[in-house]
């Protein structure tokens, strides 16, 4: 209703001051009572435009043919009353002379013009609030696919494999058992400081492959300890990709697929490789583990119900660049590689 009411004020202000410019135009001069007199047509024009705005609100919601009769048969009435308070002012306020025609036939006249009129405004009431209507689905729309998105992402970010949670603190109460409370605290403060940094960022953050590839390192840090002859790493980046832009913790899940199916599952050790090379305008990186025994196949197949790690990367890259990036993955004899391509995006 507050957007009808502005509507509806500036509406008939520009109809005081267009009638009052053409009288001015027409006789040269134009006197005070008839200027007042006009204005307070014109505000009590905006007076019964307050039920018909409500008649307006109230069937926004209907089928167009049923509007239209509804604000059609209350406009009716209200230009009837108008165009009396008219004739009273014209007649007798002002004392002008009668019309040529009769008192009737003035009404009918009158009626017809103000009822075209206050059709017009209606018309005009009713195209603004529809936008505005529109506008506020949008709106509510766009918040909507936002709220989802960031909880998706969280939803994505937090899902963070609880086995290596739960084996790293396993691995952290063997070593206490045997002993080793030095190794123990030192592998508690690795754990801090992965999670620390793993949940310091919103879900929606981008940060540097160089600060996502310190995460993950503080990750294989840990698993080090549960396996110190079978694991080791290596990296290869392209010159001036390190401050390339990737997703928070995207290469998460990525990292513990390679430690569960790659080198928790076989006794031979596995070397990790991380790589990132610019092609085509994108941002190439692939992380690929592979067994050092010839002829070893590792056992890559995730159980049931777990195999959610890569299908967790694909559903954070669609929702960060959409269409522009992509996952794919290749298996064979002793080595598994996941590739991601996404946009280059680089820091200043």
């Amino acid at each position: 209703m507050t957007q009808i009411h502005v509507f509806s004020a500036l509406f008939w202000a520009a109809m005081f001051t267009m009638h009052t410019t053409q009288m001015i135009l027409m006789n040269g001069h134009e006197d005070w009572p008839s200027i007042r007199w006009r204005a307070a047509m014109n505000v009590l024009a905006f007076a019964l435009c307050i039920p018909l705005g409500k008649v307006i609100a109230a069937t926004a919601e209907w089928r167009i043919s049923k509007r239209v009769l509804a604000i059609g048969s209350a406009g009716l009435p209200i230009a009837f009353a108008y165009a009396l308070v008219g004739h009273y002012v014209w007649t007798y306020v002002l004392e002008n002379p009668p019309m040529p025609y009769s008192t009737l036939a003035s009404l009918i006249i009158q009626s017809q013009y103000n009822f075209i009129l206050f059709s017009l405004w209606s018309a005009f009431c009713s195209a603004i609030l529809y936008a505005a209507q529109l506008q506020e689905r949008e709106r509510s729309l766009l918040q909507a696919q936002v709220l989802a998105r960031e909880a998706e992402l969280k939803m994505l970010r937090y899902q963070i494999n609880p086995h290596f949670l739960f084996n790293t603190l396993n691995a952290v109460s063997a070593l206490i058992v045997t002993g080793q409370a030095q190794a123990a605290d030192a592998m508690v403060n690795k754990l801090a400081r992965f999670f620390r940094n793993a949940l310091s960022r919103e879900s929606t953050a981008k940060v540097t492959l160089t600060e996502e590839l310190r995460v993950q390192l503080e990750y294989l840090n840990i698993e080090l300890t549960r396996f110190p002859d079978r694991l080791s790493w290596s990296t290869q980046i392209e010159p001036g990709l390190d401050k390339a832009l990737v997703p928070h913790l995207i290469l998460q899940p990525l990292f513990e697929n390679a430690i569960k199916h790659g080198v928790a599952r076989n006794a031979s050790p596995v070397e990790i490789g991380l790589s990132a090379q610019r092609k085509d305008g994108q941002l190439i990186v692939r992380l690929s583990n592979e067994a050092k025994r010839v002829g070893l196949k590792l056992d890559l197949q995730p159980d049931p119900g777990e195999g959610v790690g890569l299908a967790n990367v694909a559903r954070r890259l669609a929702n960060f660049y959409g269409a522009s990036a992509a996952l794919s993955v290749v298996q064979g004899e002793g080595l598994f590689t996941v590739e991601l391509r996404l946009p280059i995006e680089l820091t200043l």
